[in-house]
């Protein structure tokens, strides 16, 4: 006889209690098999859900509060090969007018043809003016479907931050009523996102061009998509206009005929300033709105101040303790030459709280109301000012108190609009109005120092779009990454199922330790036949093999 075949009778000979054993195997086996598999199954449903949700989309780049040109988007594929889509991402509220439901919080989404060709499946290749696409989620808790009416509210983005101090804390809403065109699902690219969420978005589509017309972002959109997952900081550079940049250039804009450079954001950011007063001649702006002028017992409230590089006061060699009134202003306040004059005005601390500061000056002079050195081009285009007829219009971010606006100021508003009422130098105002937004409004240069397409040219190349947080982020990648480099979530089944396998396990050893038990009196006979310690074990390891490997295969099919 064999070693094997001694091996194979004992098998048969204990058949009985070696089927306890080979359960027990199977068991164990079937427990761990299941947690692996549990696990690599949501690995596998993780990745197909960020497939669904991202299609064909490899990169972004994401804008956030800014805009950018339309054209931006055109402009990378074509100078990097590969699919762009640019998008206007806004968040709203989706009412169903006629079933009385309302959805807060969902993703408004304008988009063109451009967007749809990123989706693998996807049927929808233009949505009409007046119609909307929504995804099965939304449908869903809207309850509608196609033909339905569907109402969107969003609010009106600001170019300027609602944490800035002259910007009112509330804004509009505007809202869209559109016919829903279709309802698509994840397959047809409906719960498209770039957020790592396994749960579908509230998607709602619209017309890229209605959308934009309806926040009054015309041209702009706050997100590109591509299909490579990272654009080559180059051609970004390459592609991008003072438009993405949020500038824009004007010529002739005092009585030097200066060129003017401005920000869609009123304040330059920090980058964008140093860039801009970089270029020859350059002589920074800063426009703030005090709540009061005070000469003694006299007051001016509620007047543009301008802060100025020597090159635009009329006074080159003012000091930071020094300002010069306008002809109306000095009248008002009974303003000689050296009196002592203080500014009140708000800034925001911590938390978006306005705390009202003063500054102390000297009148260093008195020039015309509106003329050489001083006009109403200096006031920035702020939000709920620029655009009020007259001062009960005032939409600011500040307190204001309508009972000390005299008939004068109303006068002087009608005539000179936001003309400043005094400047100061810039260093001065650049440290009492400093707030995070930046501390420029305006840079002016003389005229001949650059052609208008020219400087912004020089600025754009000195500034670069990754200063203002334009870069191509990875989006495909990121998913990937979130996906494998993730939880192992077969050793997150396994762990929840800890107690079980140890069960399993001390059973099969017990059953096992139990079986051999059992055969002691076999052992003592092996031996008198001249079988040693070493050769009985490997007897029975040989057992062991020869059950538990098909009892593993069966608990693992």
């Amino acid at each position: 006889m064999t070693f094997v075949s001694l091996i194979r009778r004992n098998l048969w000979y204990h058949r009985r209690a070696v089927a306890g054993v080979f359960a027990g195997v199977v068991i164990t086996t079937a427990v761990i098999t299941g947690a692996l598999l549990v696990g690599d199954s949501v690995r596998h449903s993780l990745a197909a859900t960020s497939a669904e949700r991202l299609g064909n989309v490899g990169g972004a780049i994401i804008c956030g509060d800014r805009f950018v040109s339309h054209a931006l988007a055109t402009n990378i594929g074509a100078r990097y090969t590969g699919d762009t889509a640019a998008v206007v991402h806004v968040t709203g509220i989706a009412t169903a007018p006629d079933r009385d439901t309302r959805v807060p919080a969902i993703e408004i989404l304008g988009v063109d043809e451009a967007f749809w060709e990123f989706g693998n499946a996807s049927l929808i290749r233009r949505i009409a003016p007046e119609q909307i696409v929504l995804n099965t989620r939304l449908a869903g808790r809207l309850g509608v479907e196609k033909g339905d009416t569907v109402l969107l509210q969003m609010e009106q983005p600001s170019f300027l931050s609602r944490d800035a101090a002259l910007v009112s804390v509330e804004r509009p809403y505007v809202t869209l009523r559109l016919s829903v065109a279709a309802v698509i699902d994840g397959a047809g690219f409906g719960n498209f996102s770039l957020r790592n969420s396994q749960l579908a978005p509230y998607n709602a589509f619209v017309s890229c061009a209605v959308l934009q017309q309806a926040i009054g972002r015309e041209g702009l959109v706050n997100l590109v998509l591509t299909e490579h997952e990272q654009i080559p900081d180059i051609a970004l550079v390459n592609a991008w206009t003072p438009a993405d940049a949020g500038l824009v250039v004007h010529d002739g804009v005092d009585v030097g005929h200066r060129s003017e450079l401005r920000s869609r954001r009123v304040f330059f950011d920090r980058p964008t300033a140093a860039a801009a007063a970089a270029q020859p001649g350059a002589a920074r702006v800063l426009t703030y709105f005090v709540n009061e002028l005070r000469i003694g017992d006299r007051a001016t409230p509620y007047s543009m101040v301008s802060a100025l590089d020597p090159a635009l006061l009329p006074v080159a060699d003012l000091r930071d303790d020094e300002i010069i009134l306008n002809q109306w202003c000095a009248d008002d306040l009974g303003a000689q030459v050296g009196d002592a004059l203080s500014l009140k005005f708000y800034v925001l601390d911590r938390g978006r709280q306005l705390t009202s500061r003063e500054a102390n000056f000297i009148v260093r002079q008195v020039i015309p109301t509106e003329g050489a050195g001083i006009d109403r081009s200096l006031m920035p285009d702020f939000p709920g000012l620029g655009v009020a007829e007259n001062c009960r219009d005032w939409d600011t971010g500040t307190p204001v108190d309508l009972d000390r606006i005299r008939d004068k100021d109303e006068k002087y508003w009608d005539d000179h609009r936001g003309s400043p009422k005094a400047l100061i130098t810039w260093q001065r105002g650049s440290r009492i109005w400093d707030n995070r937004f930046g501390t420029v409004t305006a840079v002016r240069y003389p005229q001949s120092s650059n052609a208008a397409g020219n400087l912004a040219a020089a600025v754009l190349t000195d500034l670069g779009p990754a200063a203002l947080g334009l870069q191509s982020t990875a989006v495909r990648g990121q998913a990937r990454d979130a996906v494998t480099l993730g939880m192992d979530f077969g050793g997150l089944f396994i762990g929840f199922s800890f107690f079980l396998i140890i069960a399993a396990v001390l059973l099969t050893v017990l059953m096992f330790v139990f079986h051999l038990d059992q055969r002691l009196a076999e052992q003592g006979t092996l031996a008198a036949l001249g079988f040693g310690r070493r050769r009985i074990g490997l007897i029975y390891l040989g057992e062991a093999v020869l059950l538990c490997t098909p009892a593993a295969i069966c608990g693992a099919v």
